[in-house]
């Protein structure tokens, strides 16, 4: 398969990706203002705006590289080609990863505090967070972005500012993120674990599994986004990594292409679960959709669209 190819599936990929989260920012916007403005909503809100940004991004930087593969002004087309790069994998993937960390101690200390957590944590602490955040590292994406620009044989070539801020660092906080959430959430689970059985012995009538529980409570989804992100984002990324320590020199097409394969599904799969796998959003969609379908006058309960989304929300696997 020919690199022109792979770049145009790139894009493709991107493309769509964008399209999902523009749709899932719309919606958990949506959602946080008229029902839930608590910080779990906030840091899904800034993980995926900064998921949304990524790929915008990458589609520049994708039609940058289409049009350097096929011979369209090469040397501008290139260096502009490494400043998106450059930004995205420091400024903007620096942004995505401690969304990531904001979400696991969020959800750490909320099972930890409990009632007391109000009290030590509140919205307008995370809204500074998160602004403050995403402020220091488009400030940072953008300085080195300029200084590839106008020194690109310094950064590029003979320091290798590139290589080391967009793979070893970013590795680096993948790594220590990997041993953060492993151990945040064993211990999620164990006092979760423990809390529920304590209720289930009291409640004798209930006869729900742990499992089932856990499934309809508020830790379910951010554990799956955060697992689908291990797997899919963080393991292929270190993968890449060691492969880059011990033979730096020798480019290994297999692993890059599964790295940047990967890293585009993860943010497809996020889309997707923003958008269906989140009761409440899921709702919202399919009150949009019927409205969008049936106009006030019409008897919207009795249509095949409500029918057709009353039967996913009651058969739906998740």
């Amino acid at each position: 398969m020919s690199a022109l190819v792979i770049q145009i599936i790139f894009l493709s990929l991107e493309i769509g990706n964008s399209i999902l989260h523009g749709v899932g920012v719309c919606f958990l916007l949506c959602l946080y203002k008229r029902e839930n403005k608590d910080s779990q909503n906030l840091f899904l809100l800034n993980l995926s705006c900064s998921e949304l940004l990524w790929n915008i991004m990458a589609i520049i930087r994708s039609i940058l590289a289409t049009l350097h593969k096929v011979g369209y002004k090469q040397g501008a087309i290139m260096k502009m080609h490494w400043c998106f790069h450059i930004a995205l994998g420091t400024g903007v993937c620096y942004i995505h990863i401690l969304a990531m960390f904001y979400l696991t101690v969020d959800r750490l200390l909320h099972i930890l505090l409990h009632l007391r957590y109000p009290v030590f944590w509140n919205m307008r602490k995370s809204m500074t967070l998160v602004l403050v955040t995403w402020v220091l590292n488009l400030f940072l994406g953008l300085i080195l972005s300029l200084l590839t620009y106008f020194k690109f044989r310094y950064v590029y070539i003979e320091t290798q500012i590139n290589r080391i801020l967009t793979v070893y660092v970013t590795s680096a906080l993948y790594g220590v993120y990997l041993i953060f959430a492993a151990i945040s959430y064993s211990k999620i689970f164990m006092t979760y674990a423990r809390s529920e059985k304590r209720n289930v012995h009291k409640s004798q009538t209930t006869k729900m599994s742990l499992y089932r529980i856990f499934k309809n409570s508020r830790f379910y989804f951010p554990v799956i986004i955060i697992i689908s992100y291990l797997v899919l984002t963080v393991v292929p990324s270190l993968t890449r990594a060691t492969w880059l320590m011990i033979y730096p020199r020798n480019y290994n097409y297999t692993i890059m292409m599964f790295y940047h394969i990967c890293v585009r599904l993860s943010h497809t799969f996020d889309g997707v679960a923003y958008i269906f796998l989140q009761k409440p959003v899921r709702k919202l969609l399919y009150k949009k959709v019927t409205f969008t379908w049936y106009s006030p006058d019409h008897n919207c309960r009795g249509g095949p669209i409500y029918g057709f989304c009353i039967f996913l929300d009651q058969f739906w696997i998740f």
